[in-house]
């Protein structure tokens, strides 16, 4: 699943948005992955909620890392 603070209505860093994800399908926190360019919203307060996060570097690569969603 994804979710994207503009579809589901809840501005990140709001702390309402790790608990939404967490909650509504019944996820482990530690099976969620953040990933954005906002150090903030998209790394720091997701780490605090226990998530995996990785903060992109906007125009240069970051590290080896592939993303697949199903």
């Amino acid at each position: 699943m994804k979710f994207l603070s503009y579809e589901v209505g809840i501005i990140k860093p709001q702390p309402e948005i790790c608990r939404k994800i967490v909650v509504e399908p019944g996820c482990k926190s530690d099976s969620c992955l953040s990933i954005g360019d906002t150090f903030i919203a998209d790394y720091g307060r997701p780490i605090k909620n226990e998530f995996q996060a990785r903060d992109l570097i906007g125009g240069t690569k970051s590290g080896t890392h592939i993303l697949v969603t199903l």
